[in-house]
């Protein structure tokens, strides 16, 4: 990883505090081997998974993808 790259655990960490600014929940979902991250209306569950069809994600509250997110900062 490049010294000016953010590790996966401090990009979660910004795309949840951005979310919450907004006042949006942030999921977490294990898919497609790796952690699938969704930003959503308080309240509002997201579909999950991707399209068979495209390989797309098929939600609209469709954040990221990290294929490892450790518990603690790696930059």
């Amino acid at each position: 990883m490049s010294e000016l790259t953010q590790c996966n655990h401090c990009s979660l960490l910004d795309i949840r505090a951005r979310a919450q600014s907004k006042g949006y929940d942030v999921t977490l979902s294990n898919e497609d081997s790796g952690v699938t991250v969704y930003v959503h209306p308080r309240g509002h569950t997201p579909e999950k998974g991707n399209d068979p069809s495209t390989g797309n994600p098929r939600s609209p509250y469709f954040a990221s993808w990290f294929m490892e997110l450790t518990d603690h900062c790696c930059c």
